[in-house]
């Protein structure tokens, strides 16, 4: 291309940017959209060059909120190179926290059912690398070392990890979640800043080293997402799950009391954590980031890119927890201008300190609101299609509504009893009646399990894989051991994400953390070592009755 049509082309592109200011920007806007466009070209042409795991996984998570397909192929390589470092009892990663967290992040949105006994490793190794204060830093000979400063810059992809497994359906510890909460309180500098590293010796005296804006911004995020976590919002993103009424065999007593995983009892979590100490934090640091915002946004800022990014997810969860509805905000309408300013000619953005295809990356997350996507879709459910690439839509289009905005099944507006006695007689089922049953909604599953188990377990036989998944997902979360021989069946499922769910699904049940995971569908010997899991399930339920 001529220099001067070059030129032109990015003199015309600086007029689009300049008379969009001032029009109020959301992630939608045409000239936001266009820059990120650019963004994923650059990524498409370049972003195989990234070679760290966590890097990997940041940019597959970037694809996904730019609207990318699940078989994109950086984020098949995403989750590949993940899954090449998983090593059983170890911690192979070169950067472990970051690529921790960032995989969690990265499969809890690209399909956290699939890819569920990976979290539950991620979940594993997030719990066996914090620092007993209640940090993360670098390892020390493959574990934890508890003599040095927690760093904010890994501890908040920690957070946010063990965030994102939790919101979609996984376990984390309970202790750790504490901990970390306690560890932030404390580690919090007078003025509201937080800084890179914080050591906490045996006083209880807190040695800093510099703060800065973009720890901060981790800090604050990471603190408004565990106030999230812990329900201390007046409008959670959580949703209730489970049947707290359910009494499980003596041998699963004890192990329920431990309360080994988040969110057993989340009155005694809050205790642990006072309010008052959060809302105390939150102020101080509220006060520093309102400061000094304004001023960071230059190109000499020390990693602008990913500091812009954990001002994204800072926003966007102080947003949820004082319940502001700004569209166009002014912190979005400066960072996504100084962004589209910055962006480079090749589509990509270079020299903010971590590397052009990570800080892209990270622009992309930004100027796409992606933790305000995260938190507007809801936690991942198996109706509505809220799950990545449209899993979860019902087969047929011809019992759908849309009613203020939103896709309804007609199923939910008839009786549920209607369809209870659709499934007296397996035999006499029509057409339609498969139809219907390709449109049941998590929600129908679940009233169906409240009111027959063994009518809800026959979804397990019929209907289409969505429906299979959400069958299996409602007696995951009935938490009833006697549903065991059901989900024993769902592992043979012929659609691989129905057999990974139920294996889950009995993990859950049991509390068995550490239980074989089921092989991946692509293994040459998946048939062999699925029969083998359900065998040794098997052997294993007959033991206890």
């Amino acid at each position: 291309m001529c220099k001067w049509c070059f030129f032109a082309i990015t003199v015309f592109f600086s007029e689009i940017i300049s008379a969009a200011f001032g029009a109020g920007l959301t992630p939608d806007s045409p000239v936001v959209l266009a820059s990120v466009a650019r963004g994923v070209a650059y990524l498409n042409a370049n972003g195989a060059q990234e070679n760290r795991p966590g890097g990997k996984a940041l940019i597959g998570l970037a694809l996904i909120k730019a609207g990318a397909d699940a078989d994109h192929p950086l984020i098949r390589t995403a989750v590949e190179e993940i899954r090449k470092n998983m090593t059983p009892g170890k911690i192979s990663y070169q950067h472990p926290i970051y690529e921790i967290g960032l995989s969690a992040m990265f499969l809890s949105e690209l399909d956290p059912v699939l890819y569920a006994n990976e979290l539950r490793y991620l979940s594993e190794a997030l719990k066996f690398t914090q620092q007993r204060p209640g940090g993360w830093g670098y390892l020390s000979n493959g574990g934890p070392d508890h003599t040095r400063g927690g760093d904010m810059s890994m501890a908040q992809y920690a957070v946010m990890g063990a965030w994102s497994i939790y919101r979609n359906g996984g376990e984390i510890s309970e202790p750790m979640m504490i901990a970390a909460g306690r560890w932030l309180l404390y580690v919090q500098a007078d003025d509201g800043a937080y800084a890179y590293t914080s050591t906490i010796n045996a006083n209880g005296q807190v040695t800093r080293d510099s703060t800065r804006p973009s720890t901060t911004a981790a800090g604050m995020a990471s603190v408004y997402v565990l106030r999230d976590l812990f329900e201390m919002n007046s409008s959670p993103s959580f949703r209730p799950q489970g049947n707290n009424d359910f009494v499980p065999p003596k041998a699963f007593r004890k192990i329920q009391k431990e309360r080994t995983t988040f969110g057993s009892n989340m009155r005694e979590v809050r205790e642990n954590l006072p309010q008052a100490d959060f809302q105390r934090v939150q102020n101080r640091g509220n006060n520093w980031l309102r400061e000094k915002f304004h001023d960071s946004l230059d190109k000499k800022t020390q990693y602008l890119c990913y500091y812009l990014y954990a001002m994204e997810r800072y926003c966007s969860f102080r947003e949820l927890a004082e319940n502001i509805q700004d569209p166009s905000p002014s912190w979005y309408n400066q960072a996504a201008e100084f962004l589209m300013r910055i962006q480079d000619s090749s589509g990509g953005w270079s020299g903010c300190g971590i590397g052009t295809q990570v800080d892209t990356a990270y622009a992309i997350l930004v100027l796409r609101r992606s933790t305000k996507q995260s938190l507007s879709k809801g936690p991942a459910t198996f109706d509505g299609g809220n799950m990545q690439g449209g899993r979860g839509l019902p087969r047929s289009t011809d019992y759908l509504e849309v009613r203020d905005g939103q896709v309804v099944s007609l199923t939910e507006m008839k009786s549920i009893n209607t369809l209870l006695e659709g499934l007296d007689d397996l035999a006499d089922w029509d057409e339609e009646t498969e139809k219907r049953l390709a449109d049941v909604t998590q929600t129908e599953v679940e009233e169906l399990l409240s009111q027959n188990k063994e009518k809800a377990i026959q979804l397990l036989r019929t209907g289409a894989p969505q429906t299979r998944l959400a069958a299996v997902d409602a007696l995951r979360k009935s938490g009833d051991v006697r549903l065991v021989p059901a989900l024993i069946y769902a592992i043979s499922d012929p659609d691989p994400t129905v057999a990974a769910a139920a294996q889950t699904a009995l993990l859950t049940i049991t509390r068995n953390f550490k239980g074989e995971p089921l092989p991946h569908s692509q293994d040459k010997d998946y048939e062999t070592k699925r029969q083998e899991i359900v065998e040794q399930w098997r052997k294993w339920y007959s033991t206890l009755f």
